[in-house]
């Protein structure tokens, strides 16, 4: 036996309060829970991304109980959060070494699963009083490596660094030792490149931003880098007059052009990978085919007669364009290498020092020494209204539109990069990290994706990475039309909310069991939210409990859905007709015509037929698998279904004493020699466990490997309190020969989880008896209590009370008492046992009792209960409660 609570945690998972039952026996029981009310981005280190969070601590039902019976257990804490955080598996990190962040997920496998995601780097200083308050806040800085998310522990969801909303600084790249004129990211967004003036490339891996290799082929200053769209090579341009081309496999050098007479300025590479082309001081743009690394017939084109200083590319490989220190930008066209009739672009004063395409080859821009950004429509070459854009104040050197097109930036010698919206081309932010003597900034370059943008500094030889804002769409799915019959549409309603600092645009996506539905596009500015509406029409064959899982690029949400089995029933006619089904207890459809009515049905299932009507009528019903039912009279005929029988698996059957308990199902029933081998697919007794998780919640697993339940349909008559269309494993297998040609089987079924609420709950008043529940009240008649038993100890037995309920009232309680495992023993030193609702209060109920009965009124725990027919006019159910003092 266990003597001392800390015997009842297992030290190595304190922060979840891993409970050992007596018989060894994990229970999931929490002394606190945490969840994140605020995060926010700090800065990016080394060897990962640091976010400041809030967290809230709260005392479970558990942790009230350890403070109750045991004021001093130090495990509760009232000391300094320091303590917790140690303790609790959150160790405070000492160095880069120290690994802290760890929550176990336990969702209720066993042993739980470990997942270390980064370092506690520092806590607030406000102490966690648990004891004298239910709830405790406190601050953390957080360093990981797995930004994302979402982090999951039992009952909390961390959702760090989902969507920037700020333009702060991520990265300090320092290993130039000397000025930086190049930078560029590789298409895959693997790798940030950066060019200096010694000579050297310098390659970042974007993982963890550590240095990849270093590439030193150049004699001098490198002036410009480009990459291949595949990311395959990287070639750079430098001073000496070469371009040097390596391959990224192993970044050995792979080819040396050496067709420029100067020093090479500009490098670029045709989106199609076709072709490489750079621009010399010596007046001419050599281009080479990239499949033999020869130059092509046109080779150079030579039209500026000036320097040439910045070479690009339009997005779709039909313009290559080059700026000269004539002033201008001299466009040609790739399919014969002609100049345009409007080339070349000559709204520029100062000497053209870069140029960038926009992602969708509608605009073309490029920055000058007069200290101005120019920008183009292509679809007349004229410059666009808003042209030139003017905040620098000194020259322009690089100017990069975002990958999605929504902004434009530009880096000056002023130590400026001013990023402008292209949807106003308002000015969004200006970014000044550049510093020192000659602070100029010399490049800019943006991460796929527009995740990032970078820009290297001159006399203080950093490059800075800084976060671009970013859409954040977060998806909740905030209800359904389940349950749904065959045939019928499920309607998913979701709420999109935008919580990043940028407007965008996402497909969201609806999911059924891994296959797509439907879809809609979204477009939301930042912290904006809308819902929509996703549908699934259903189709014969789809029926069962199925997984609706809501998608964006940035999260999901997911939620249970059960498809029902169709009962599809049209009348038509002349004359006049009714037709009424009854599905469930609030299921009903009526269909009237005029004349004779041909009603329809094609389950395989046992009806009850009646009809009725002035004049004659006539009901006629063919075979058992499709059943047809013709009702014509002169005057008004109704015709009546019933669900009369229950169905397993579409297979219909007369069962006679069902019987239900929180996770079995019991049916008897006969079969005939002609059906015996299909009912003996099911002799598979023994192939069910059950995983117990806190509260009382449990799972059943089907150990054969058969991943499809049964679906068990209950009759009409009997929903309440049976549920419609549920889901069930297969337990055990009985059969037994009557007959010559006749079985008497019986099947047991095991409940997948939890019964969830389908019935409305009852709030009755009065009565000799009344039963108290977390949903509702029964009040019982005195001929509805029968004779109360007791077994085991006067201490420690249970009591079982047999009841005859209403069907209303037997299902409130097959919905409210759903998982009598949450009643638990607790081991208290020192003093005697006692039990335990772990579930928050769903397994206990207030029983008043009139005087003179021998049972005595107040809280009992339902251990268990069973459900059976026995019962007599409205009250046909029995219910066997067993019970046990609180």
């Amino acid at each position: 036996m266990l003597e001392n609570p800390e015997d009842l945690v297992d030290t190595d998972n304190q922060h979840t309060g891993t409970f050992l039952d007596t018989d060894g026996e994990i229970r999931n029981t929490f002394i606190f829970e945490v969840a994140t009310e605020h995060y926010e981005f700090v800065e990016a280190a080394e060897d990962g991304l640091i976010f400041d969070a809030d967290l809230r601590f709260d005392r479970t039902a558990f942790g009230d109980w350890v403070l109750e019976q045991h004021p001093n257990w130090d495990k509760l804490p009232d000391h300094a959060i320091e303590n917790i955080f140690d303790s609790n598996r959150w160790d405070l990190a000492d160095d880069a070494s120290d690994t802290a962040v760890e929550f176990l997920v336990s969702d209720m496998d066993e042993p739980p699963v470990e997942a270390v995601k980064g370092q506690l780097l520092e806590i607030g200083s406000t102490t966690l009083n648990l004891r004298d308050q239910q709830s405790a806040t406190t601050s953390v800085r957080v360093k990981t490596t797995d930004p994302e998310g979402p982090w999951e522990s039992p009952g909390v969801r961390l959702r760090f660094g989902h969507g920037s909303t700020d333009w702060s600084l991520s990265q300090t790249l320092s290993e130039a030792n000397s000025t930086s004129y190049a930078t560029s990211w590789s298409p895959n967004g693997s790798y940030l490149a950066y060019g200096e003036y010694d000579g050297n490339v310098y390659v970042h891996s974007m993982s963890d931003w550590s240095l990849a290799t270093t590439l030193s082929a150049a004699g001098s200053s490198i002036e410009d880098i480009g990459w291949a769209p595949d990311s395959s090579y990287i070639a750079y341009g430098s001073t000496d007059d070469n371009v040097y081309i390596h391959s990224v496999s192993d970044w050995g050098l792979s080819q040396t052009l050496s067709q420029a007479g100067n020093s090479v300025y500009g490098v670029d590479w045709s989106p199609d990978g076709n072709y490489i082309a750079y621009g010399s001081t010596d007046n001419n743009v050599y281009i080479h085919a990239t499949s033999d690394w020869s130059p092509i017939a046109d080779s150079p084109l030579s039209q500026s007669g000036n320097s040439v200083y910045t070479v690009a590319w339009s997005a779709d490989s039909s313009y290559i364009s080059y700026g000269t220190s004539g002033n201008s930008v001299h466009v040609h066209t790739t399919n014969d290498w002609s100049p345009i009739a409007d080339s070349p672009l000559s709204a520029a004063t100062g000497v053209v020092r870069s140029i960038d395409w926009e992602p969708n080859t509608n605009y073309v821009a490029y920055g000058s020494d007069d200290e101005n950004v120019y920008i183009h429509a292509t679809s007349d070459w004229s410059p666009i209204a808003n042209s030139p854009l003017t905040q620098a104040t000194r020259r322009v050197t690089s100017v990069a539109w975002s990958p999605d097109a929504s902004y434009l930036a530009y880096g000056s010698y002023d130590s400026n990069t001013y990023v402008h919206l292209t949807s106003d081309w308002t000015l969004d932010v200006t970014l000044t990290e550049a510093s020192g003597s000659y602070p100029y900034v010399n490049s800019v370059t943006w991460a796929p994706g527009t995740d990032n943008i970078a820009y290297t500094g001159a006399s203080d030889l950093n490059t800075y990475v800084h976060n671009a804002p970013s859409a954040d769409f977060v998806v909740t799915v905030s209800s359904t039309n389940s349950p749904i019959d065959e045939n019928e549409t499920l309607t998913v309603d979701t709420q999109i909310d935008n919580q990043g600092g940028k407007a965008g645009e996402q497909e969201i996506t609806l999911e059924i069991g891994g296959t797509l539905e439907d879809s809609q596009t979204v477009s939301l500015d930042a912290s904006t939210s809308t819902t929509i509406v996703l549908e699934w029409p259903t189709e014969v064959g789809d029926h069962g409990s199925k997984t609706a899982t809501v998608s964006s690029n940035d999260d999901s949400d997911s939620t249970s859905v059960l498809v029902r089995f169709d009962r599809t029933v049209t009348a038509t006619g002349s004359g006049s007709a009714t037709v009424s089904r009854e599905w469930t207890s609030s299921r009903s459809t009526t269909a009237s015509g005029t004349g004779s009515a041909t009603i329809s049905r094609t389950a395989t299932a046992d009806r009850s037929l009646l009809a009725s009507g002035t004049g004659g009528a006539a009901i006629s019903r063919t075979a058992m698998s499709d059943r047809t039912v013709v009702a014509t009279g002169t005057g008004s005929a109704i015709v009546r279904f019933d669900f009369a029988g229950w169905a397993i698996g579409r297979r219909m059957i007369q069962a006679t004493e069902p019987e239900l308990s929180p996770k079995t199902l019991s049916l008897s029933f006969e079969a005939t020699r002609d059906d015996i081998d299909h009912w003996r697919q099911f002799d598979r007794a023994g192939d069910v466990g059950i995983q117990v998780g806190y509260g009382g919640q449990f799972r059943a697993i089907d150990s054969a490997g058969r991943d499809n339940p049964t679906i068990v349909e209950a009759p009409d008559s009997e929903q309440p309190p049976f549920q419609a269309g549920s889901e069930w494993y297969i337990n055990s297998y009985e059969e037994e020969q009557v007959a010559a040609d006749r079985f008497q089987l019986t099947l047991t079924f095991q409940r997948l989880e939890p019964r969830s609420p389908a019935f409305d709950p009852v709030d009755e008043a009065g009565g000799f008896w009344t039963i108290d529940t977390n949903r509702g009240t029964i009040a019982l008649e005195d001929r509805q209590v029968g004779q109360v038993s007791r077994s085991g100890t006067t201490t420690g037995g249970t009591t079982t009370l047999p009841l005859r309920l209403t069907p209303e009232q037997a299902a409130m309680l097959a919905d409210t008492a759903t998982v009598p495992d949450a009643v638990v023993e607790r081991i208290v030193p020192d003093g005697p046992d006692r039990l335990e609702d772990s579930s928050n209060g769903q397994q206990t109920v207030t029983i008043t009792a009139p005087s003179g009965t021998g049972f005595e009124s107040g809280d009992y725990l339902l251990q268990n209960w069973s459900l059976s027919h026995g019962g007599y006019q409205e009250h046909r159910w029995r219910v066997d409660l067993e019970i046990a003092e609180r």
